[in-house]
């Protein structure tokens, strides 16, 4: 594995910078995860660097050092910056925004210090409770510890230095800590499950079925198509832009035949997660207005709302009207010269 260039270490128990003592080793300075004296390569012709006097380097040295420098810097702010937490809906690719980007304070930083059954790089005591933070610098958060910190029900931020300079100076790594969110990454928070499972509280599993060539939903229950007098929709067309459709799931009963679902939320008429809070009757207003507006925009395109097929002029003794191409198996009809 490649070595890390070591760029802070501690000198008389305070974390230094390369930039900020002498080079050789009168630069006093010991490595902070093995405690090894450390020569300061202050050279022309290579990144300023510590190295270990005994020539065999640490193979956390590196991380540690960031681990310290992290802690010193929100230590002297007293803040950090979380980035904004969505919900990601299985297999939709949908996301709902739970809550915006924020400041927290910080009344304590805590290095390396266990927490039930898992070390963290860092544990924050902030003003909504703790917050453990990871720092990505050669390996991720491996799935084991993501279960353990799910179990342990503390909210975990990444960030990822993987990419960063390795001569990162301690203002620029305030800039990430405390002003950017660009590398930081919930890897877990309580309120996505809690949020998930409102969403699933509000929906029906409906199945997904082959039928001539094509996969329906039959009994939508926004009737985006009819067929014979009977609601459905179109898997493809209809359901995967649809704001009612949560998740998807697809399992193989067999080497040919193939199992698939979706969770619906039509028929509460709840989208977002702001829908939570408005009356059920306002939620179906709108979703009958904005059903209009579709209407409208469909026939003005010649098409028809409920099955999809070309609408055609046709007449009666009333006068001229569209009607449905697919008639008698689909009766839309719509006055255009009342609604022009």
């Amino acid at each position: 594995m490649k070595t890390l260039n070591l760029t802070y270490a501690l000198k008389d128990n305070s974390l230094v910078h390369i930039s900020e003592v002498e080079s050789g080793l009168q630069c006093g300075c010991k490595c902070p995860a093995c405690g090894e004296t450390l020569i300061a390569r202050k050279g022309d012709k290579v990144i300023h660097h510590f190295a270990h006097k005994s020539t065999v380097e640490c193979e956390f040295g590196y991380q540690t050092s960031l681990h310290l420098a992290a802690k010193k810097v929100i230590s002297e702010n007293g803040i950090i910056q979380v980035p904004a937490l969505y919900l990601t809906f299985p297999e939709t690719g949908k996301k709902e925004l739970i809550e915006p980007e924020k400041v927290l304070r910080v009344s304590e930083v805590i290095l390396e210090k266990k927490l039930d059954n898992i070390i963290p790089d860092i544990l924050l005591i902030t003003d909504i409770g703790k917050i453990i933070v990871e720092i990505f610098v050669t390996h991720e958060i491996d799935l084991e510890k993501k279960k353990r910190i799910k179990a342990l029900g503390v909210p975990t931020i990444e960030i990822d230095l993987s990419k960063i300079d390795r001569d990162i100076s301690e203002q620029d790594l305030q800039e990430i800590l405390i002003n950017k969110n660009e590398y930081k990454s919930w890897i877990y928070n309580g309120k996505r499950e809690e949020t998930y499972k409102k969403f699933l509280s509000v929906s029906e599993v409906k199945p997904v079925i082959s039928r001539n060539y094509a996969l329906h939903v039959d009994n939508c229950p926004i009737g985006k198509r009819v067929w014979r007098q009977k609601p459905y929709a179109n898997f493809l067309y209809d359901c995967q832009d649809c704001d009612y459709f949560i998740a998807y799931k697809s399992v193989w009963k067999n080497d040919v035949e193939q199992e698939r679902k979706i969770l619906c939320s039509g028929k509460n008429y709840i989208a977002h997660i702001a829908d939570f809070e408005i009356p059920f009757e306002k939620r179906v207003q709108d979703f009958k207005e904005k059903r209009e507006e579709e209407i409208y925009e469909l026939v003005g395109q010649g098409i028809c709302p409920q099955c999809g097929s070309d609408l055609v002029i046709r007449h009666s003794k009333y006068g001229e009207f569209f009607g449905c191409s697919n008639y008698p198996h689909c009766r839309f009809s719509f006055n255009y010269e009342e609604n022009n």
